[in-house]
Formats: C-alpha cells, sequence, structure tokens
C-alpha cells in the first residue's frame, strides 16, 4: 500500500492510474520507493556509483514521460526491475567493447513454463551482464575455471601469473555473482 497523504491510501493499481493522469505526488511515492533499489540493483550490474545514480534517474524521467502508459502495469515491482536490468543492458552494451556478446541478452522469450524458469533465465542473464563488466583479467580467469574446468594451477601457468592470483581473482568474481543474485531477489521476492 502507499500513502498520498495522511487521509489517503493508495493500492499500488489506484497509484498507477494517479500517475497516468499526471498526478505528481503519485510520481513521488514510486520515486521514494523504488530510487534505491534500482540503483542497488544497477550498482550491483555496472560497478559504478555515479553511472548507476544517473541511470536511476534516467529510469525515472523515462517513467514520467510515459506516464499515460501506467495504468496499464500490472506488477509495478516487475516493471521497475525489468527496466533497471534493460538499463544496466544498455550501459554494458555502450561501455564494454571486447569478446563477451551481448548480442544474446535482448530479451527473455515470453512463453515461459514457470515462474522459477523465468527466475533462472534472469539469473543466466545477469551472469553475462556481470561477466560483461569484470576487468578482462577476472572475466578470463573465472571463464577457464567455471566454464572450462581448468585447474587454478593449471589457470595460473597458462597466463603466466600465481596461484594466489588465481584464487583472488575467482574469489572476488564470485562474491561480485553473489551481490548482483542477490539484488536480483529484492525485485522478486519483497
Amino acid at each position: 500500500m502507499f500513502e498520498i497523504d495522511n487521509k489517503n491510501v493508495l493500492s499500488e493499481k489506484e497509484l498507477l492510474q494517479s500517475l497516468s493522469k499526471g498526478d505528481r505526488e503519485a510520481f513521488h511515492i514510486i520515486f521514494t520507493q523504488y530510487f534505491e533499489k534500482v540503483k542497488y540493483f544497477i550498482n550491483n550490474i555496472i560497478k559504478s556509483d555515479a553511472d548507476s545514480e544517473d541511470l536511476a534517474q534516467d529510469l525515472f524521467v523515462k517513467i514520467w514521460n510515459i506516464k499515460e502508459m501506467m495504468d496499464q502495469v500490472n506488477s509495478l515491482n516487475a516493471y521497475m526491475y525489468k527496466m533497471a536490468r534493460n538499463s544496466a543492458i544498455n550501459y554494458t552494451r555502450r561501455k564494454i567493447h571486447h569478446s563477451v556478446s551481448l548480442d544474446t541478452v535482448d530479451d527473455i522469450p515470453v512463453g515461459f513454463s514457470s515462474e522459477d524458469e523465468y527466475f533462472a533465465k534472469e539469473k543466466e542473464l545477469l551472469l553475462k551482464l556481470v561477466l560483461a563488466n569484470m576487468s578482462e583479467q577476472r572475466r578470463r580467469i573465472f571463464v577457464m575455471s567455471r566454464e572450462e574446468g581448468a585447474s587454478n594451477e593449471e589457470i595460473a601457468h597458462q597466463l603466466n601469473i600465481s596461484k594466489h592470483t588465481v584464487e583472488n581473482n575467482i574469489s572476488m568474481a564470485l562474491k561480485t555473482i553473489k551481490q548482483v543474485i542477490t539484488s536480483l531477489a529484492i525485485f522478486f521476492y519483497y
């Protein structure tokens, strides 16, 4: 439930209907409710506080610009998540110029058999985004370890680095991935 003032409490649907009519207070409530969550989610993917703040602000400008259509949104939480995810994807496409292909992450197919399948596909997409935003060395070490099955010793030998460096990079990559997956849960379970 959202509060417009101390006297009136609006449901999410009523709030979206008010926004679609240009109600600035309804917009302010949505902004207050979601801004930090959106910024946190984007920052966990792109790892830039300033850019995350800019992207989150841009997202809310877009919402205001399409306010007339917001009464058609069924779930504000899901809608905000999708917009935040798309902002991170677009940012990554603009900023990353290397071998990780993001062309395969355009849109998730519509026909899902279950919510779990959708969540799994979203996690896979976010993993690709996180990998794309890692340093070249960390990404390469992680891919060699997790996707190619190379041991830490083999990676260290192939890249001419210490085993300790390999272990640190894998640990940091896993920590980053865990943070993003945790932030994904904010949109699906809260």
